[in-house]
């Protein structure tokens, strides 16, 4: 199956899950195993996203781990499909919407962090084989990975878990270090 089909299907498949009470308890074990993480535990600072309602929900794991005294940084898009990691603001009014609808820290330059200690990978799917991802669509993450190869997770909610990768792998996908799934 094409990317582009694959992608359709599965944003389906977790829009309909993100309505399910079992996404809020798999978010919860997942949460515990992230903690557990050698590569968390030796983190001081954390790349996260700003998630969207069919991804794992990081509002509360971006609370809880700056409580741990972690640094939290989250990506902000740059021209020709690059990113990079900016500090969670203090106040949620000075992040910004992107041209792809999701919130961004401003980009102020001498607060870019690149890379974080460890970063936690976005996806709509991911394979126990090779642990393969497949994102939206735009490669943001796999040329940022690909540039700075930090330590990499991924929070896999049961309908993202696939035995081996159901849409094509190219040479410039990254495959994620540790996967956590339930």
């Amino acid at each position: 199956m094409d990317k582009v089909t694959f992608r359709k299907q599965q944003i389906d498949r977790l829009v309909k899950f993100s309505k399910d009470d079992q996404k809020s308890q798999e978010e919860a074990q997942l949460t515990k195993a992230f903690y557990q993480l050698e590569n968390f535990q030796n983190a001081e600072t954390i790349g996260l996203t700003i998630s969207q309602d069919i991804e794992f929900n990081t509002a509360p794991l971006i609370k809880a781990v700056q409580n741990l005294g972690k640094k939290v940084y989250v990506p902000r898009t740059l021209s020709n499909y690059q990113m990079t990691f900016l500090p969670y603001p203090a106040d949620v009014a000075d992040l910004e919407k992107s041209s792809f609808g999701i919130y961004e820290p401003k980009l102020i330059a001498s607060q870019r962090l690149d890379p974080p200690d460890l970063v936690v990978v976005p996806g709509i799917a991911f394979s126990k084989d090779g642990h393969y991802r497949i994102g939206f669509g735009a490669g943001y993450y796999d040329r940022y990975l690909n540039r700075y190869q930090p330590h990499t997770t991924a929070f896999v909610l049961s309908p993202m878990l696939y035995d081996e990768p159901q849409w094509p792998v190219s040479m410039l996908d990254v495959p994620v270090e540790d996967i956590l799934t339930v």
